[in-house]
């Protein structure tokens, strides 16, 4: 299993393949974060190995302590 902030998957240009058919030929599970948008298309077509996990809960809880002037490092205990 792969995990990492942001989804960015590319072309290699030597092997002539996407990142995306080389993960799945690999086996290799990828689980990442919805900080770039992906089509629902996009999604299904490669829900075989990528997951994705929201971070709009955190995101908005940090924004709303900013607001109240709260600590947001509160929200990390």
């Amino acid at each position: 299993v792969a995990v990492g902030t942001h989804g960015i998957f590319s072309y290699d240009r030597k092997k002539q393949a996407s990142a995306e058919d080389t993960l799945r030929k690999s086996g290799i599970r990828v689980v990442t974060t919805d900080a770039i948008r992906r089509s629902p298309e996009y999604l299904e077509a490669n829900s075989d190995w990528l997951s994705y996990v929201s971070i709009n809960p955190i995101l908005t809880n940090a924004v709303r302590r900013c607001i109240l002037r709260l600590s947001i490092s509160d929200m990390f205990r």
